[in-house]
């Protein structure tokens, strides 16, 4: 893949800020979501799985469910005409941003 130089000025500069802003968020986010399960995990480990429960202000519901989703690969091999008559296209965004490494890590 050939990756095109962005010519620098101020506001390549401000991008570059805000890119690294955005990483930052990004470290943030895992963190804040690690935590979320281990609040998670201590609440299902007090509680236990069943009816709702009530702890002061909060109700505490813990449901498990169940979900199958369609293995859209073998669909595609096994039944390529089914397949063509239930795939809907969809049109996705994809930013993709990546620090360049030099050297060894």
């Amino acid at each position: 893949m050939v990756v095109q130089s962005y010519e620098e000025n101020q506001n390549s500069k401000e991008l570059m800020i805000k890119i690294l802003n955005y990483f930052a968020l990004k470290d943030t986010i895992k963190e804040i979501e690690e935590e979320m399960r281990l609040i998670e995990d201590n609440v299902i480990d007090v509680f236990g799985n069943g009816r709702s429960k009530k702890l002061g202000d909060f109700v505490i519901k813990l449901e498990s469910k169940t979900s199958y989703k369609v293995d859209d690969e073998v669909l595609k091999r096994k039944y390529p005409e089914i397949y063509k008559r239930v795939c809907k296209k969809e049109v996705i965004r994809a930013l993709e941003i990546e620090e360049e490494y030099y050297g060894y890590l």
